[in-house]
């Protein structure tokens, strides 16, 4: 699906856990200022432009490619291709609906995926950033990414797809957690072992009791302000999938609370979501008939 300008999901309500102290930047001194993950390598949030347009290494650099799905030929499936050298560029042919090459090869294809979604994650958690302005009210300044962290984290940035998302966002409009909400892809016995990396970073083995292990995913606070405008605090979560050695992005998103102690929801979606979390975009996205479940 070609992803555009600056996907987000528009879910209903709010929610989210508090968020410690790190050692990391911020700006503004009140009265919550913004923070955001060192990993970032943003020196203050007027370095934003120029971050994007830092150069990548020469390893970083992709080529990206436009492919019309509608074709009859090899001649005339391939439209255009161009070169990511920086985020900004990275994020101008994402959005237009450029990616990987289509290698022949499964492993190459897989390779030239994950470099650029993963490149995609750091690129539009920077951008992101414009949007956070210091905020009035905070419910989540004393949440960190701890081992009871599955309690507070909203189900959408569990395992699931999208066979059943209708049934997923109705757990985000109630402030289901991840702990609590049965996730029936794999297994019906699926549980989770989280262990913390850091106040900012989460650790989460997917396991099935009759299928043994299925997976690891990475949940990272990439930012934290206000960046929808209502004054209150929000979190930017990135999660990243890992399978077979292999590190995936899988999306940023938005969260917040409007109470403490109270589950994250999910409020807003930056940048492109992995293929099998891309229904969030129809479900909630601008040209959705609505927004309800």
């Amino acid at each position: 699906m070609p992803i555009k300008d600056m996907l987000r999901l528009v879910a209903s309500f709010l929610a989210v856990p508090l968020l410690a102290s790190s050692t990391a930047a911020s700006a503004e001194d009140e009265p919550y200022p913004v923070w955001w993950s060192p990993t970032l390598g943003l020196e203050s949030l007027d370095r934003i432009d120029g971050r994007l347009e830092e150069p990548f290494s020469r390893d970083d650099r992709l080529m990206l490619h436009l492919y019309d799905n509608q074709a009859t030929s090899y001649d005339t499936w391939l439209l255009d291709e161009k070169e990511a050298r920086d985020c900004a560029s990275l994020i101008e042919w994402t959005d237009k609906g450029y990616e990987s090459e289509r290698a022949d090869e499964q492993y190459d294809y897989l390779l030239a995926y994950n470099h650029h979604r993963n490149l995609a994650g750091d690129c539009y958690a920077i951008r992101a950033m414009k949007d956070a302005k210091p905020s009035r009210e905070s419910y989540l300044r004393n949440f960190t990414l701890d081992d009871n962290a599955l309690k507070f984290l909203p189900a959408i940035t569990g395992p699931w797809d999208c066979s059943n998302y209708r049934k997923m966002m109705a757990a985000n409009r109630d402030g289901v957690s991840w702990a609590r909400y049965q996730f029936y892809q794999v297994s019906d016995d699926l549980h989770y072992v989280a262990s913390m990396e850091s106040e900012t970073s989460l650790w989460v083995q997917v396991v099935a009791s009759n299928a043994g292990y299925v997976g690891r995913d990475r949940i990272r606070i990439m930012g934290r302000g206000d960046f929808d405008g209502d004054g209150v605090d929000d979190l930017l979560l990135g999660k990243d999938s890992f399978a077979f050695g292999e590190q995936e992005f899988e999306g940023l998103y938005l969260t917040t609370r409007d109470q403490t102690g109270a589950t994250l929801r999910v409020i807003g979606i930056y940048g492109p979501l992995s293929y099998d979390k891309e229904c969030l975009i129809l479900a909630y996205g601008p040209d959705a008939p609505g927004r309800e479940p």
